[in-house]
């Protein structure tokens, strides 16, 4: 028997979500809850599921933004779309101003023109990194 998802508001800001997961599904959730640790420590479940929405939503973001000309490029994980002007100084989506750098490079020069102190809070996985 399939049981239905159900979504309930609780408050103005939260909401709760009953589904079902198989067995395998929740290994998977607490063996990416370990991986996590470092970074959240002590997290619940929603906070791992809505670090997961945030990080899927800002990859699609990426994949979306380089579409021009009825043109689509799949970037590898590894690597990050970069503005060679940023947008926030009046650069623009467009395909002759954005560059492919890995994570690292892309977040060294976004703390070149902004200041790690501003990025840290945008950029919160590279604390373990440097």
């Amino acid at each position: 028997m399939t049981q239905k998802e159900n979504l309930k508001p609780i408050s103005e800001d939260q909401n709760l979500l009953k589904l079902v997961l198989s067995s395998e599904a929740v290994e998977d959730l607490n063996l990416l809850k370990d991986r996590l640790a470092h970074k959240f420590p002590n997290a619940s479940y929603s906070e791992i599921v809505e670090f997961l929405i945030r990080e899927k939503l800002q990859a699609l973001e990426a994949k979306m933004q380089i579409k021009e000309d009825k043109s689509t490029f799949t970037i590898a994980a590894a690597v990050e779309v970069d503005h060679v002007t940023s947008v926030a100084r009046n650069g623009t989506n467009e395909l002759s101003g954005l560059r492919l750098l890995c994570r690292s490079h892309n977040a060294y020069f976004a703390k070149e023109i902004f200041s790690s102190e501003w990025m840290e809070q945008f950029l919160p996985r590279l604390r373990r990194e440097e």
